[in-house]
C-alpha cells in the first residue's frame, strides 16, 4: 500500500480532514487544530506530498496548535519524528537497506524523500535500534 493511502486511511480514522487547497505563503502543508483540519497544497505530488501528509499528521496527532518561535521548532521536530516512525515501517526499512547506502540512495529505493530518511535513521537511533548495519 502507497504511503499516501495509509496516511489517507489514518487521517480517516483519526477523524482529521484534509483538503487540498492553497496555503499560507506558499506552505507545503498547515495543520489547524481547532478544525483538525490538513491543508495541503495542491501542487505538490510522489514524495513531498507524502511526507508534507505525514508530517501535518504528527501535527495532529500531538495536538500542535502554535506558538511561538521556540515552540514552533521544537513542534516542527516532533512531527516530523512521528511522520518517520509512522511513514515508514520501521524494521522493513532496516532490512531494505544496504550498507553504506546515502540517505539519498535509500530515498530514491523507497519512493520518498531524503529528508524523510534522514528523519527516520535519527529516531531509530534515539530508540538505540541498531543502525551499524545501514549507516
Amino acid at each position: 500500500m502507497s504511503y499516501l493511502v495509509r496516511a489517507e486511511r489514518y487521517a480517516a480514522a483519526s477523524g482529521v480532514i484534509v483538503r487540498r487547497a492553497q496555503t499560507p505563503g506558499g506552505e507545503w502543508g498547515v495543520y489547524e487544530h481547532r478544525r483538525r483540519l490538513i491543508t495541503l497544497h495542491p501542487d505538490l505530488r510522489g514524495p513531498q506530498l507524502d511526507w508534507t501528509f505525514w508530517h501535518e499528521l504528527g501535527h495532529a496527532e500531538y495536538g500542535h496548535v502554535g506558538g511561538d518561535c521556540r515552540r514552533k521548532s521544537k513542534q516542527e521536530r516532533q512531527a516530523d519524528r512521528w511522520a518517520a516512525l509512522h511513514m515508514f515501517d520501521p524494521f522493513a526499512f532496516i532490512q531494505h537497506v544496504q550498507p553504506g547506502m546515502t540517505d539519498q540512495e535509500v530515498a530514491c529505493e523507497l519512493g520518498a524523500l531524503p529528508v524523510a530518511v534522514t528523519r527516520l535513521r535519527e529516531a531509530l537511533a534515539t530508540l538505540q535500534v541498531p543502525l551499524h548495519e545501514v549507516a
